[in-house]
Protein backbone atom coordinates (compact mmCIF):
# COMPACT_ATOMS: atom_id res chain seq x y z
CA UNK A 1 0.00 0.00 0.00
CA UNK A 2 2.85 2.64 0.52
CA UNK A 3 3.62 2.08 -3.11
CA UNK A 4 0.37 2.71 -4.48
CA UNK A 5 0.20 5.88 -2.27
CA UNK A 6 3.68 7.18 -3.27
CA UNK A 7 2.41 6.92 -6.89
CA UNK A 8 -0.77 8.53 -6.24
CA UNK A 9 0.53 11.20 -4.70
CA UNK A 10 3.90 11.37 -6.53
CA UNK A 11 1.60 11.22 -9.89
CA UNK A 12 -1.04 14.06 -8.28
CA UNK A 13 1.36 16.70 -7.68
CA UNK A 14 4.29 16.12 -10.48
CA UNK A 15 0.97 15.83 -13.05
CA UNK A 16 0.16 19.79 -11.44
CA UNK A 17 3.98 20.87 -11.76
CA UNK A 18 4.14 19.97 -15.28
CA UNK A 19 0.55 21.82 -15.79
CA UNK A 20 1.55 24.67 -13.70
CA UNK A 21 5.18 25.49 -14.91
CA UNK A 22 4.66 27.25 -17.81
CA UNK A 23 2.42 29.99 -15.37
CA UNK A 24 5.42 31.12 -12.81
CA UNK A 25 7.34 33.45 -14.48
CA UNK A 26 10.84 31.30 -14.16
CA UNK A 27 13.36 31.81 -16.82
CA UNK A 28 12.43 28.09 -18.05
CA UNK A 29 9.71 26.06 -16.95
CA UNK A 30 10.34 24.57 -13.47
CA UNK A 31 8.32 21.35 -12.56
CA UNK A 32 9.70 20.75 -9.63
CA UNK A 33 9.33 24.19 -7.92
CA UNK A 34 5.67 24.52 -9.53
CA UNK A 35 5.00 21.01 -7.77
CA UNK A 36 6.16 22.14 -4.54
CA UNK A 37 4.17 25.63 -4.77
CA UNK A 38 1.38 22.75 -5.25
CA UNK A 39 1.89 21.32 -2.12
CA UNK A 40 2.41 24.59 -0.20
CA UNK A 41 -0.85 25.80 -1.83
CA UNK A 42 -2.26 22.45 -0.99
CA UNK A 43 -1.06 22.75 2.63
CA UNK A 44 -1.77 26.32 3.46
CA UNK A 45 -4.91 26.66 1.57
CA UNK A 46 -5.93 23.54 3.72
CA UNK A 47 -5.07 24.93 6.74
CA UNK A 48 -6.18 28.43 5.81
CA UNK A 49 -9.93 27.14 5.43
CA UNK A 50 -10.17 24.66 8.33
CA UNK A 51 -9.42 27.68 10.50
CA UNK A 52 -12.34 29.56 8.91
CA UNK A 53 -14.61 26.01 8.86
CA UNK A 54 -14.61 24.83 12.52
CA UNK A 55 -12.34 21.97 11.25
CA UNK A 56 -14.74 20.74 8.32
CA UNK A 57 -12.56 17.59 6.41
CA UNK A 58 -14.66 18.74 3.84
CA UNK A 59 -12.92 21.87 3.07
CA UNK A 60 -9.62 19.72 1.94
CA UNK A 61 -11.41 18.55 -0.84
CA UNK A 62 -12.83 21.49 -1.74
CA UNK A 63 -9.17 23.15 -1.62
CA UNK A 64 -8.53 20.48 -4.15
CA UNK A 65 -11.13 20.74 -6.71
CA UNK A 66 -10.42 24.76 -6.90
CA UNK A 67 -6.17 24.37 -7.05
CA UNK A 68 -6.93 21.45 -10.15
CA UNK A 69 -9.47 23.47 -11.83
CA UNK A 70 -7.49 26.92 -11.38
CA UNK A 71 -3.68 24.77 -12.24
CA UNK A 72 -5.16 23.84 -15.31
CA UNK A 73 -6.95 27.30 -16.84
CA UNK A 74 -4.45 29.41 -15.03
CA UNK A 75 -1.40 27.33 -15.96
CA UNK A 76 -1.54 25.08 -18.61
CA UNK A 77 -4.19 27.12 -21.06
CA UNK A 78 -4.28 30.78 -19.87
CA UNK A 79 -1.06 31.70 -19.07
CA UNK A 80 0.88 29.38 -21.50
CA UNK A 81 -1.08 30.10 -24.61
CA UNK A 82 -0.62 33.98 -23.93
CA UNK A 83 2.83 33.72 -23.24
CA UNK A 84 3.31 31.69 -26.90
CA UNK A 85 1.04 34.11 -28.73
CA UNK A 86 3.43 37.07 -27.42
CA UNK A 87 6.42 35.47 -28.79
CA UNK A 88 4.58 34.50 -32.08
CA UNK A 89 7.01 31.90 -32.53
CA UNK A 90 7.01 27.58 -31.84
CA UNK A 91 9.75 26.57 -30.00
CA UNK A 92 10.80 23.23 -29.35
CA UNK A 93 10.93 21.69 -25.55
CA UNK A 94 14.77 21.85 -25.32
CA UNK A 95 14.58 25.69 -26.61
CA UNK A 96 11.87 26.30 -23.85
CA UNK A 97 13.90 24.77 -21.30
CA UNK A 98 11.58 22.05 -20.09
CA UNK A 99 13.66 19.08 -17.85
CA UNK A 100 15.45 16.47 -20.86
CA UNK A 101 14.92 13.09 -21.15
CA UNK A 102 18.47 12.61 -19.38
CA UNK A 103 17.28 14.79 -16.35
CA UNK A 104 14.04 12.51 -16.35
CA UNK A 105 16.08 9.51 -16.27
CA UNK A 106 17.93 10.74 -12.99
CA UNK A 107 14.61 11.03 -11.30
CA UNK A 108 13.62 8.05 -12.25
CA UNK A 109 16.50 6.35 -10.92
CA UNK A 110 16.21 9.02 -7.44
CA UNK A 111 12.55 7.40 -7.49
CA UNK A 112 13.90 3.76 -7.39
CA UNK A 113 16.55 4.84 -5.02
CA UNK A 114 13.75 6.25 -2.97
CA UNK A 115 11.40 3.67 -3.34
CA UNK A 116 13.69 1.03 -2.19
CA UNK A 117 14.59 2.84 1.01
CA UNK A 118 11.06 3.24 1.91
CA UNK A 119 10.41 -0.83 1.15
CA UNK A 120 13.16 -1.46 3.39
CA UNK A 121 13.89 0.76 5.96
CA UNK A 122 10.28 1.55 6.69
CA UNK A 123 11.45 5.22 8.56
CA UNK A 124 8.85 6.52 11.07
CA UNK A 125 8.79 10.47 11.71
CA UNK A 126 11.05 11.86 14.20
CA UNK A 127 11.74 15.21 15.69
CA UNK A 128 9.93 18.86 15.50
CA UNK A 129 5.87 18.93 14.46
CA UNK A 130 4.48 20.07 11.07
CA UNK A 131 0.68 20.79 11.17
CA UNK A 132 0.85 20.50 7.01
CA UNK A 133 2.59 17.51 7.46
CA UNK A 134 -0.04 16.03 9.92
CA UNK A 135 -3.21 17.81 7.97
CA UNK A 136 -2.01 15.87 4.64
CA UNK A 137 -0.98 12.35 6.51
CA UNK A 138 -4.60 12.63 8.67
CA UNK A 139 -6.71 13.65 5.42
CA UNK A 140 -5.04 10.63 2.76
CA UNK A 141 -5.03 8.42 6.05
CA UNK A 142 -9.06 8.51 5.69
CA UNK A 143 -9.51 8.81 2.28
CA UNK A 144 -7.77 5.32 1.83
CA UNK A 145 -8.60 3.75 4.91
CA UNK A 146 -4.70 3.60 6.08
CA UNK A 147 -2.91 3.65 9.13
CA UNK A 148 -1.00 6.98 10.01
CA UNK A 149 2.86 5.37 9.93
CA UNK A 150 1.91 3.88 6.33
CA UNK A 151 0.76 7.16 4.95
CA UNK A 152 3.23 9.83 6.50
CA UNK A 153 6.22 7.16 5.39
CA UNK A 154 5.03 7.47 1.84
CA UNK A 155 4.49 11.05 1.92
CA UNK A 156 7.66 11.42 3.02
CA UNK A 157 9.31 9.94 -0.01
CA UNK A 158 7.19 12.04 -2.22
CA UNK A 159 8.17 15.26 -0.25
CA UNK A 160 12.42 13.39 -0.54
CA UNK A 161 11.70 12.91 -4.21
CA UNK A 162 10.36 16.66 -4.85
CA UNK A 163 12.99 18.15 -2.80
CA UNK A 164 15.83 16.75 -5.07
CA UNK A 165 13.57 17.95 -8.41
CA UNK A 166 13.44 21.06 -6.61
CA UNK A 167 16.89 21.43 -5.44
CA UNK A 168 17.64 21.01 -9.30
CA UNK A 169 15.51 23.42 -10.23
CA UNK A 170 17.38 26.21 -7.69
CA UNK A 171 20.45 25.17 -9.19
CA UNK A 172 19.59 25.51 -12.74
CA UNK A 173 17.66 28.50 -12.03
CA UNK A 174 20.74 30.14 -10.70
CA UNK A 175 23.35 29.37 -13.09
CA UNK A 176 22.56 27.05 -15.62
CA UNK A 177 21.25 23.20 -15.86
CA UNK A 178 25.18 21.65 -15.31
CA UNK A 179 24.87 23.57 -11.84
CA UNK A 180 21.45 21.85 -11.19
CA UNK A 181 22.49 18.82 -11.96
CA UNK A 182 25.90 18.83 -9.57
CA UNK A 183 23.46 20.23 -7.01
CA UNK A 184 20.58 17.61 -7.18
CA UNK A 185 23.74 14.81 -7.05
CA UNK A 186 25.34 16.09 -3.88
CA UNK A 187 21.70 16.05 -2.51
CA UNK A 188 21.05 12.32 -2.85
CA UNK A 189 22.74 11.13 -0.05
CA UNK A 190 21.78 14.16 2.33
CA UNK A 191 17.69 13.96 1.83
CA UNK A 192 17.96 9.68 1.55
CA UNK A 193 19.98 10.14 5.09
CA UNK A 194 17.06 12.37 6.43
CA UNK A 195 14.42 10.31 4.90
CA UNK A 196 16.30 6.71 6.36
CA UNK A 197 16.11 8.57 9.46
CA UNK A 198 12.79 9.73 9.51
CA UNK A 199 13.51 13.35 9.48
CA UNK A 200 10.64 14.13 7.54
CA UNK A 201 9.97 17.61 8.51
CA UNK A 202 12.89 18.68 7.39
CA UNK A 203 12.70 17.44 4.35
CA UNK A 204 9.77 19.42 4.49
CA UNK A 205 11.69 22.96 5.47
CA UNK A 206 13.93 22.40 2.53
CA UNK A 207 11.37 21.62 0.15
CA UNK A 208 9.27 25.00 0.88
CA UNK A 209 12.69 26.77 1.77
CA UNK A 210 14.29 26.67 -1.61
CA UNK A 211 11.15 27.15 -3.27
CA UNK A 212 10.96 30.20 -1.36
CA UNK A 213 14.62 31.26 -2.55
CA UNK A 214 13.89 30.97 -6.00
CA UNK A 215 10.86 33.06 -5.97
CA UNK A 216 12.95 35.23 -3.60
CA UNK A 217 15.76 35.62 -6.62
CA UNK A 218 13.63 36.26 -9.15
CA UNK A 219 12.02 38.93 -7.41
CA UNK A 220 15.12 40.42 -6.66
CA UNK A 221 16.07 40.39 -10.33
CA UNK A 222 12.94 40.99 -12.19
CA UNK A 223 10.29 42.95 -9.64
CA UNK A 224 7.47 41.32 -10.64
CA UNK A 225 4.31 40.99 -8.55
CA UNK A 226 3.66 37.21 -9.13
CA UNK A 227 7.19 36.98 -7.87
CA UNK A 228 6.98 38.77 -4.12
CA UNK A 229 3.85 36.69 -3.62
CA UNK A 230 5.07 33.31 -4.85
CA UNK A 231 7.62 34.00 -2.52
CA UNK A 232 5.45 35.54 0.34
CA UNK A 233 2.90 32.40 0.06
CA UNK A 234 6.11 30.14 0.15
CA UNK A 235 7.73 31.80 3.00
CA UNK A 236 4.42 31.06 4.69
CA UNK A 237 4.82 27.26 3.62
CA UNK A 238 7.13 27.12 6.24
CA UNK A 239 5.66 28.05 9.21
CA UNK A 240 3.54 25.13 7.92
CA UNK A 241 6.42 22.94 7.55
CA UNK A 242 8.03 23.73 11.56
CA UNK A 243 8.67 26.81 12.97
CA UNK A 244 11.99 25.64 13.02
CA UNK A 245 12.31 26.54 9.47
CA UNK A 246 10.50 29.58 9.03
CA UNK A 247 13.32 31.03 11.61
CA UNK A 248 16.08 29.20 9.28
CA UNK A 249 14.61 30.51 6.22
CA UNK A 250 14.38 34.20 7.50
CA UNK A 251 17.76 34.36 8.08
CA UNK A 252 18.94 32.12 5.27
CA UNK A 253 16.57 34.52 2.77
CA UNK A 254 18.01 37.47 4.14
CA UNK A 255 21.54 36.45 3.96
CA UNK A 256 20.58 35.31 0.18
CA UNK A 257 19.00 38.59 -0.75
CA UNK A 258 22.22 40.29 0.42
CA UNK A 259 24.09 38.26 -2.00
CA UNK A 260 21.84 38.70 -4.91
CA UNK A 261 22.36 42.70 -4.38
CA UNK A 262 26.04 42.98 -4.65
CA UNK A 263 27.33 45.05 -5.89
CA UNK A 264 24.68 47.21 -4.71
CA UNK A 265 21.94 48.62 -7.53
CA UNK A 266 22.41 52.49 -8.42
CA UNK A 267 19.61 54.48 -7.88
CA UNK A 268 16.41 53.16 -5.65
CA UNK A 269 17.40 49.42 -4.28
CA UNK A 270 15.60 46.64 -6.00
CA UNK A 271 14.93 45.38 -2.35
CA UNK A 272 12.48 48.32 -1.62
CA UNK A 273 9.47 46.06 -2.23
CA UNK A 274 10.54 42.33 -0.38
CA UNK A 275 9.22 43.99 2.77
CA UNK A 276 5.64 42.42 1.43
CA UNK A 277 6.79 38.59 1.43
CA UNK A 278 6.80 38.42 4.80
CA UNK A 279 3.43 40.42 5.16
CA UNK A 280 2.01 38.42 2.12
CA UNK A 281 3.49 35.50 4.87
CA UNK A 282 1.36 37.13 7.91
CA UNK A 283 -2.04 37.57 5.60
CA UNK A 284 -1.57 34.10 4.45
CA UNK A 285 -1.31 32.06 7.43
CA UNK A 286 -2.99 34.61 10.11
CA UNK A 287 -6.46 32.70 10.77
CA UNK A 288 -4.32 29.67 11.43
CA UNK A 289 -1.23 30.86 13.42
CA UNK A 290 -4.23 32.80 15.63
CA UNK A 291 -5.95 30.11 16.23
CA UNK A 292 -3.03 27.76 17.16
CA UNK A 293 -0.82 30.71 19.05
CA UNK A 294 -0.52 28.68 22.03
CA UNK A 295 0.85 25.68 19.10
CA UNK A 296 3.51 28.09 17.67
CA UNK A 297 4.70 29.75 21.09
CA UNK A 298 5.22 26.23 22.36
CA UNK A 299 7.25 24.90 18.65
CA UNK A 300 9.29 27.83 19.44
CA UNK A 301 10.27 27.38 23.22
CA UNK A 302 11.13 23.59 21.92
CA UNK A 303 13.06 25.01 19.02
CA UNK A 304 15.38 27.15 21.63
CA UNK A 305 15.64 24.69 23.83
CA UNK A 306 16.45 21.84 21.55
CA UNK A 307 17.61 23.33 18.56
CA UNK A 308 18.55 19.71 16.24
CA UNK A 309 15.45 20.26 13.42
CA UNK A 310 16.85 23.87 12.73
CA UNK A 311 20.75 22.71 12.92
CA UNK A 312 19.71 19.80 10.99
CA UNK A 313 17.96 22.14 8.06
CA UNK A 314 21.02 24.13 8.48
CA UNK A 315 23.77 21.49 7.47
CA UNK A 316 21.65 19.86 5.06
CA UNK A 317 21.30 23.37 3.09
CA UNK A 318 25.20 23.87 3.55
CA UNK A 319 26.13 19.87 2.48
CA UNK A 320 24.05 20.30 -0.45
CA UNK A 321 25.52 23.84 -1.48
CA UNK A 322 28.99 22.63 -0.59
CA UNK A 323 28.61 19.32 -2.58
CA UNK A 324 27.23 20.64 -5.31
CA UNK A 325 29.77 23.54 -5.56
CA UNK A 326 32.66 20.93 -5.33
CA UNK A 327 31.00 18.52 -8.48
CA UNK A 328 30.47 21.70 -10.13
CA UNK A 329 34.16 22.60 -9.97
CA UNK A 330 35.24 18.89 -10.60
CA UNK A 331 33.10 18.76 -13.63
CA UNK A 332 34.30 21.45 -15.48
CA UNK A 333 37.73 20.09 -14.89
CA UNK A 334 37.16 17.08 -17.15
CA UNK A 335 38.43 17.44 -20.37
CA UNK A 336 35.53 18.17 -23.27
CA UNK A 337 36.23 14.61 -24.63
CA UNK A 338 36.03 12.69 -21.97
CA UNK A 339 32.78 14.94 -20.40
CA UNK A 340 30.66 13.88 -24.41
CA UNK A 341 32.23 10.30 -23.95
CA UNK A 342 29.89 10.42 -20.63
CA UNK A 343 26.98 11.66 -22.29
CA UNK A 344 26.96 9.12 -25.29
CA UNK A 345 27.31 6.65 -22.37
CA UNK A 346 24.68 8.01 -20.44
CA UNK A 347 21.59 5.74 -21.31
CA UNK A 348 23.86 2.64 -20.88
CA UNK A 349 24.92 3.81 -17.22
CA UNK A 350 21.69 5.01 -16.29
CA UNK A 351 20.56 1.07 -17.26
CA UNK A 352 23.39 -0.45 -15.66
CA UNK A 353 22.86 2.14 -12.28
CA UNK A 354 18.79 1.08 -12.25
CA UNK A 355 19.47 -2.91 -12.48
CA UNK A 356 21.80 -2.54 -9.51
CA UNK A 357 19.73 -0.16 -7.51
CA UNK A 358 16.41 -2.58 -8.43
CA UNK A 359 18.49 -6.18 -7.79
CA UNK A 360 19.92 -4.52 -4.53
CA UNK A 361 16.02 -3.47 -3.35
CA UNK A 362 14.78 -7.32 -4.22
CA UNK A 363 18.21 -9.08 -2.33
CA UNK A 364 17.52 -6.60 0.92
CA UNK A 365 14.02 -7.27 0.88
CA UNK A 366 14.66 -11.32 0.52
CA UNK A 367 16.94 -11.33 3.05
Amino acid sequence: MPLFIVFIMGAMLCGAGAMLAPALPTSQPRVGLAAAFTLALIMGGSLFMLSLTANDPLVIDYVLFALLSGTVLGGTIAQAQTRAEAKGEELSDADQGWTGPQDLLFFVLVGILLTGVLLITQPFQTGASSAGLEMLTSYVSRQLRQTHPIVQRALGAVIAFLAIWVVYDFGSEWRGKPLGRCLALAAIPVVVALYANGHFVVLLGVLFGLAMLIFLQQAVQTRQRLDLVAAGLMFGACLYASVEALIVMALVALAWTWYLQRPKPTGLPRTRLLWLIPLIALLATGPWWLTHLELVASNAYEMLRSPDDALLLVAAFGSISAGGWMLWALWRQIPADLRAMLRQRYYVLAVITAVVLVAGIVLSRAG
